[in-house]
């Protein structure tokens, strides 16, 4: 669980805001232009990638069947989810466990 816990936190520091590279010099005053244009206007979301990642130990065996027997409904929502402009939202869905053991 540590390991998950570790690989999920790395993960989304990965995603973070990144450090624009100053260059030589750097002294950030206020006579250098931004090199990043200005944003535009914010997008709705029209793409999305689920990651589930189920604990399998035995003390998670009712949260298990609880997430087993919801499933279905999480996904026809999906299937029935549209974006503003009225097209299906492009997704993918990747189920993975806790469990080290390999057969």
């Amino acid at each position: 669980m540590k390991t998950v816990c570790v690989l999920l936190i790395s993960i989304l520091a990965a995603c973070g805001p990144g450090v624009r590279d100053q260059g030589p010099g750097g002294d950030d005053d206020a006579d250098n232009p931004p090199v990043d244009p200005p944003p535009g206007e914010p997008r709705a979301c029209n793409k999305m990638d689920i990651v589930f990642v189920v604990d399998d130990s035995g003390s998670m065996s009712e949260e298990q069947s609880n997430l087993a027997s919801n499933f279905p409904m999480f996904a026809e929502l999906l299937s029935t989810y549209v974006t503003p402009e009225g097209e299906p939202i492009d997704y993918r869905v990747a189920v993975t466990t806790t469990g080290r053991d390999m057969d």
